[in-house]
């Protein structure tokens, strides 16, 4: 993918990577709750985030990347969504 996107893609796209992204930190979250863990929430989260950027960085292209980065110049909550998903 290295298309120009829209600022709804935008939100699309941050929102199926956090999806892919909590899917691969999904037995990291059961465990963090099994054992009620603040410390094994926070290493999920971490974990989470991780894979967030790895699959920021690599499944989408360069344009995809710049465009999303740059309607979160203009747009407060896609910043702060994204801040949020991406270390």
């Amino acid at each position: 993918m290295n298309r120009k996107i829209t600022i709804d893609e935008a939100w699309q796209i941050i929102h199926d990577l956090n999806e892919v992204a909590y899917d691969k930190a999904y037995d990291r979250w059961l465990e963090a709750d099994r054992q009620d863990s603040d410390e094994l929430r926070e290493e999920a989260s971490d974990y989470q985030r991780a894979q967030f950027a790895k699959l920021f960085n690599k499944k989408l292209g360069s344009k995809e990347r710049s465009a999303i980065i740059e309607f979160a110049k203009d747009d407060p909550d896609l910043a702060d969504q994204l801040d949020s998903y991406h270390p």
